[in-house]
């Protein structure tokens, strides 16, 4: 989760490592990648010549930087305070501490380790830009300037372009990840004839929503759609005729419900609708809008002008603790009904049915 202590996104907001980084970059962090430690004035912080674990972010308080000569002198190149950073070399080429700090009055210190820190560079480039801004200044500032720091410097810089091109790569193959998401979720929910839900979606969708009708006290309502003669278009006009029928059909049933309603293909030339928060009378005038959409509509096939028809079944969950197959019953049996009385009809389930 991100960065919730408050101490902590301030003191990295102010320091040289995260200058320039966003709120929002920083989200991408999280509190167990960094540690708080105090030292006292004079206590040893880096050891020259120990291996090199972590980075220091200096919150508040001084250091030095002392290297050992050939003599056995301990010579202070340099000093260091609050907001700046120390440490990165060593960690960045894997190598020994080159130099000792000493803490020249109490320091504050926030503490990356070697892992986090380039996990960090991966999701913030801009922290390894910050790095090498940092290097190049030290390197103008200092007077002991030497051709093994500069050629540091230039593999640093070689080091931040590669891992530009990384992010880019990653940033590439993440979208890739997504639209193949996006792909698999489509073939798993989509009929891909009509470009509705399928029958598993629909009937997984329909229990939750029945579920949810009886523990909140809803109503909830069924239809059953099922174009009249479909097996005589097919036969007169063909199969591909037929698969444009169903395509045009179930995008006419979309435009003439609500946002809220959900719409299946139930198999063959059947069709579901879902209807949450809505009682059986409501649910009729629904299926008797859908009906006279489609009578209303010119189907063309071969160019002739056809008309199609449907008919309509509906169920409502009014019965206390109704089933799932028992409301798909209902609406059959009142489909049934409507088939019946000569098609083109909208039948509500009754007992007398």
């Amino acid at each position: 989760m991100p960065i919730e202590n408050k101490y902590l996104q301030q003191a990295l907001l102010s320091n040289n490592l995260f200058e320039n980084v966003s709120n929002d970059e920083l989200k991408l962090l999280e509190d167990s990648q960094f540690s708080k430690f105090i030292f006292e004035s004079g206590q040893l912080i880096i050891e020259e010549g120990s291996p090199s674990r972590e980075i220091f972010l200096i919150v508040s308080g001084l250091v030095k930087v002392v290297q050992n000569s050939s003599e056995g002198e301990s010579i202070e190149l340099i000093r260091r305070g609050a907001n700046d950073f120390i440490g990165e070399m060593g960690v960045i080429e894997n190598s020994t501490r080159s130099t000792s700090i000493i803490s020249v009055k109490k320091v504050e210190t926030i503490i990356i380790d070697k892992d986090n820190f380039f996990l960090i560079t991966g999701l913030i480039p801009q922290v390894m830009i910050n790095v090498s801004k940092t290097i190049a200044r030290r390197l103008r500032e200092s007077d002991h300037r030497n051709n093994d720091e500069l050629l540091q410097y230039q593999n640093l810089l070689e080091l931040n372009r590669d891992l530009i091109i990384q992010k880019k790569e990653l940033e590439k193959v993440n979208n890739e990840l997504v639209l193949k998401n996006e792909e698999l979720y489509t073939l798993a929910t989509v009929d891909t004839l009509t470009e509705i839900y399928n029958r598993k979606y629909i009937m997984d969708l329909f229990k939750k929503e029945l579920d949810k009708s009886y523990r909140y006290s809803y109503d909830l309502s069924l239809i059953l759609i099922d174009i009249d003669y479909f097996k005589k278009l097919n036969d007169k006009y063909g199969h591909q005729a037929g698969d444009l029928i169903l395509k045009d059909f179930g995008k006419l049933i979309e435009g003439s419900i609500r946002k809220t309603d959900a719409l299946g293909r139930y198999g063959g030339e059947e069709f579901i609708l879902v209807l949450p928060h809505t009682n059986k009378d409501d649910a009729e005038a629904i299926a008797n809008k859908v009906r006279k959409a489609i009578s209303d509509y010119k189907f063309t096939l071969d160019n002739e002008v056809i008309n199609v028809t449907a008919s309509f079944g509906v169920s409502d969950n009014s019965q206390i603790n109704i089933s799932l197959d028992k409301m798909i019953s209902r609406a059959d049996k009142a489909l049934y009904k409507a088939k019946m009385k000569g098609r083109n009809q909208v039948v509500v389930y009754n007992e007398f049915i």
